[in-house]
């Protein structure tokens, strides 16, 4: 399927984000697939063979800040079940559901509250001469 034109998606779509993307990815499919490895093919193959739910997930996360993100900031009316869609993209192998954190990117991904606990448990005679 030979794709010339990307036409916008209206506004008024609430899933015009997705529909953009997919256009974007089907075009890179179709037009540059010389410029891409084989596995990135592959990999944008296997999202665009996920349900509605899954790829919409992961093009928000795409479009978000950063590359790691705690479950409960992951709330979108088209993800009606966030555990399924997780598991479809960890099973296409295109999110990891527990990569390894370092201390840092742990504390940037907690709550100030959360950064606290973690070091009291972690080092607490040294939290001990903070208080």
């Amino acid at each position: 399927m030979k794709i010339d034109t990307l036409t916008s998606t209206s506004l008024d779509d609430p899933l015009y984000y997705l529909r953009n993307a997919e256009q974007v990815i089907r075009l890179c499919l179709s037009q540059y697939d010389d410029l891409l490895l084989q596995n990135e093919v592959q990999a944008l193959e296997r999202l665009l063979s996920l349900d509605v739910p899954a790829r919409a997930l992961l093009i928000r996360m795409v479009m978000r800040k950063g590359s790691l993100f705690r479950t409960d900031a992951l709330q979108y009316e088209e993800v009606p079940d966030l555990d399924k869609a997780i598991t479809a993209l960890v099973d296409a192998g295109l999110v990891q559901a527990q990569p390894r954190l370092s201390i840092e990117a742990l504390c940037q991904l907690s709550r100030r509250d959360e950064c606290r606990a973690l070091a009291q448990q972690l080092l607490p005679s040294e939290v001990q001469e903070w208080m």
